[in-house]
């Protein structure tokens, strides 16, 4: 996961060639103007979601704050917020741990979330002013990474199982339609959804443990196209997204090429009848990437149809809408601003 406040290594990534059809990059220049935001300065983490209103949902971060813990704001183009705290599902208050999030069409606000000590998850609801509406239990028992409201109540869920015992070196990972109880109506996994995890070895004085990492899931999207299909994305190093209709129907699983080997896949957005991939995080550590590529695919045939170099450090890339793209800065430590690069 990626966040607004990174000192680290700057580099820019030169696209390579490996016989993949990627168009030449297109340079888009920094954000011209800027429009001063209420929100207080903050850590603001990679995960965004641009909706049909005039604004986008960000997370932002306090300092000293678990990720988890951090509330959500509906950020408008004027500058002004709406803060949506998922501590608020519980009375009496107690620790509420949320991860993924979504909006529909009507402002309606979707997110995963635990509550106190329990292995539970949940999908609460909240009204698009943020106050609280229900919350649906998730039957199957997984840590949700991705989430996508669908027609008739219906959400496309994305995680991977909880680990069981401390040497466990594969944890399965889970993607399916649920009906509005939080029944599993239909799996949507893939056979390769595991094959790029990543296991790092933890010694303790009494035992040995692992961690294990599931990139392709944990770093998926799922989103609803203009088409009214579902865009489900894995976030692998040869990137795919799977194309369901709106009765859960496969239509197609495209792979799509890349315009670097440097850097992952880490965004995911529709724009008009296309589909767009950010490759905004280097595969070196302590690497933070001053430009970076996007790029434009068709949502039919998942060719390359356009690639762009884009600014980034100093700057942090929030997300995009209408064919914008949307960045948000702070200095001094003042309230955040946000900007926007078309692209032509």
């Amino acid at each position: 996961m990626r966040f607004a406040s990174l000192a680290l290594l700057l580099v820019v990534l030169a696209p390579i060639s490996h016989g993949q059809l990627v168009a030449k990059p297109e340079r888009l220049p920094r954000p011209s103007s800027w429009v001063q935001t209420d929100v207080p300065y903050s850590l603001v983490t990679s995960d965004s979601i641009c909706d049909s209103r005039s604004g986008i949902y960000l997370r932002t971060i306090k300092e000293s704050q678990a990720l988890t813990q951090a509330p959500f704001r509906f950020l408008q183009e004027d500058g002004k917020s709406l803060e949506i705290d998922p501590s608020n599902v519980s009375s009496p208050p107690t620790s509420v741990y949320s991860t993924a999030f979504n909006v529909d069409s009507t402002g309606k606000f979707y997110v995963t979330i635990q509550i106190g000590r329990s292995v539970q998850w949940y999908v609460a609801t909240f009204d698009k002013y943020g106050h609280f509406l229900n919350k649906v239990a998730i039957s199957e028992k997984f840590n949700p990474w991705f989430l996508l409201p669908i027609s008739n109540g219906r959400f496309v869920i994305g995680g991977v199982k909880q680990q069981v015992l401390a040497e466990e070196q594969h944890v399965a990972s889970v993607i399916g339609i649920f009906d509005s109880n939080g029944e599993k109506l239909k799996s949507l996994s893939l056979p390769d959804d595991d094959t790029e995890e990543v296991v790092s070895k933890e010694n303790t004085v009494k035992y040995v443990s692992y961690s294990v990492y599931n990139r392709t899931i944990q770093s998926g999207r799922a989103l609803l196209g203009s088409d009214g299909n579902a865009y489900i994305f894995r976030a692998s190093s040869s990137p795919k997204v799977q194309v369901i209709d709106q009765e859960g129907n496969l239509l197609r699983v495209m792979t799509l090429d890349t315009p670097t080997n440097d850097a992952w896949p880490t965004d995911f957005f529709a724009v008009g009848n296309s589909i767009a991939v950010g490759y905004l995080m280097s595969k070196q550590k302590n690497v933070c990437l001053v430009e970076a590529n996007f790029t434009l695919y068709d949502r039919v045939t998942g060719k390359a149809l356009r690639n762009f170099t884009i600014p980034m450090s100093p700057l942090f890339f929030a997300g995009m809408k209408d064919r914008s793209i949307l960045y948000v800065k702070t200095e001094k430590k003042s309230d955040l601003q946000l900007g926007r690069v078309s692209i032509p």
